[in-house]
């Protein structure tokens, strides 16, 4: 089912850039700099040697696979964590057992009008060559006259990329400026891969957290590069497969769309605060196995989220078996009084008068159709203007109304896993148009989410729609309101509970 899509109010944006161990990035100056000097100053640092734009994408594109659709620019459907890796490998030799370690951070350059300014993906991407690790540690198990020679594994440096990206006209990861190292392994050996060191032979995404949710996902998705490789799954294909299930991508009729990391306070200039790594290759089999980890959430209950894509061949010719997984770590809470019983007894939140109902703006065809899923969202069914009639609405007083997510509609209070972007579309009729919301998250009086949008005004009812974030699992309660204009009075016009799954 394809529908026309919300428009969406956009969150503020971040302020940070990516700050790393061992090479350590100059984060930007205070005041407004150009998209040019955060991507330089990021990109060419002590250590690094730069590389030619034009050149370097040049080149990644010659890699691409068109599929028969040259009227689709490629890199369009590539977001900024795969276009690294395709990046890496479009200028390196293969190899054939590698692990790879990512750290994204953001930060924000222009400013000028009209569009203001733009957020620049800060990463920094290295290649680790474990081929000759790998067989030291068959020499100690097995002696050095039965390991084979030091070419099978792989002979390559160590290496280190610094890419600055950030959207251009449609293109989601443009490359700005990048810039290259190679490292020792006493450099390498300093490294830290969530929590464990980089060298190691052994798995460090098995342990790195208390995976759960374990689930069979499929490629139902197609991109220029190749997804498939050596009986298993690319590194950029189990990259953009983590950004579909954490939300960071939407899959739409097959290519892949980009929305990116939201915007989290508390972070300090200069710091990263999402790391990826993917192992190729460290056992008998061939595997691909890739996480991600996603930190200072603006989640009140929730710290970090990872995501984790393992692939394992099943032989040649043959489509690899595909497992995703999911693991959650709680932010600590500090003791405070116990959650309310009955929410809406609070005497902080008052009921306004009953309005309008969804059958008055809602027509019965509407209700029976599912809502909208794909990837990483749940949205209403069709476009807003076909969902509601709030011309229909014959009442005078102020009021609002919730028309999706609603309790009458099709599926249209489960959203689905987290996190996931929930589309909300009512009526309203307010004192200069504003709608104020609020979104708690179980029984807790505070609210996690707050914001506004505008619907109609002087007894003329129109569409109000937004699009929020929710990362936690378990039930959510949305509430619309406005304050009295006179008295200064909350007054609450209507509620909807939606459940996200864990």
């Amino acid at each position: 089912m394809s529908r026309m899509p919300l428009s969406v109010i956009s969150h503020a944006s971040l302020a940070a850039a990516a700050a790393l161990m061992s090479l350590t990035v100059v984060p930007p100056t205070a005041g407004a700099q150009s998209v040019a000097e955060v991507s330089e100053s990021f990109a060419h640092v002590a250590g690094y040697r730069p590389i030619d734009v034009e050149g370097f994408t040049n080149a990644i594109i010659d890699d691409f696979e068109w599929h028969g659709t040259p009227s689709i620019t490629p890199v369009r459907t590539i977001g900024p964590l795969a276009m690294a890796i395709l990046a890496v490998e479009a200028y390196e030799a293969p190899l054939e057992r590698v692990r790879y370690r990512i750290e994204y951070g953001m930060a924000q350059g222009g400013g000028e009008p009209p569009n203001g300014p733009t957020n620049v993906s800060l990463i920094r991407i290295d290649r680790i060559n474990l081929g000759p690790a790998i067989r030291e540690d068959i020499i100690d198990s097995y002696g050095r006259e039965n390991a084979p020679p030091p070419g099978v594994f792989g002979d390559g440096p160590h290496v280190s990329y610094r890419f600055a990206m950030s959207p251009i006209q449609g293109t989601p990861a443009s490359i700005n400026a990048i810039s290259r190292a190679e490292m020792p392994d006493a450099q390498v050996a300093s490294l830290d891969c969530f929590g464990s060191p980089c060298m190691t032979t052994a798995s460090v995404i098995e342990d790195a957290a208390s995976w759960q949710n374990e689930r069979t996902a499929a490629m139902n998705f197609d991109q220029p590069y190749g997804v498939y490789r050596d009986n298993v799954i690319s590194p950029a294909a189990a990259m953009d497969l983590i950004s579909l299930q954490h939300g960071l991508a939407v899959n739409h009729e097959g290519w892949i769309s980009w929305n990116g990391f939201e915007a989290r306070e508390g972070v300090p200039e200069g710091e990263s605060f999402a790391e990826a790594v993917i192992e190729i290759n460290l056992g008998q089999e061939e595997a691909v196995d890739s996480a991600l980890r996603d930190t200072h959430l603006m989640d009140h209950t929730t710290d970090t989220l990872w995501r984790r894509i393992a692939a394992v061949s099943m032989g040649p010719n043959a489509v690899p078996h595909i497992t995703a997984f999911d693991a959650v770590e709680p932010r600590m809470q500090q003791a405070g009084p116990a959650p309310r019983a009955d929410r809406d007894s609070s005497p902080t939140r008052p009921r306004n008068a009953p309005g309008p109902s969804i059958d008055d703006i809602v027509p019965d065809e509407a209700l029976k159709m599912p809502a909208y899923r794909p990837d990483g969202a749940h949205l209403p069914p069709v476009a807003a203007a076909d969902l509601v009639d709030c011309g229909a609405i014959d009442q005078s007083r102020p009021g609002g109304i919730i028309a999706f997510p609603n309790a009458r509609g099709r599926n249209w209070t489960e959203a689905g896993m987290g996190p996931v972007t929930v589309g909300f579309v009512g009526c309203s009729n307010t004192f200069e148009a504003n709608i104020q919301y609020e979104a708690f998250h179980g029984q807790d009086e505070d609210p996690t989410i707050e914001g506004f949008t505008m619907g109609g005004t002087l007894g003329d009812w129109r569409a109000f729609e937004f699009e929020e974030r929710f990362w936690t699992a378990g039930e959510w309660t949305l509430v619309v309101f406005e304050y009295d204009a006179a008295s200064g009075d909350r007054l609450e016009y209507d509620s909807v509970t939606f459940t996200v799954e864990r």
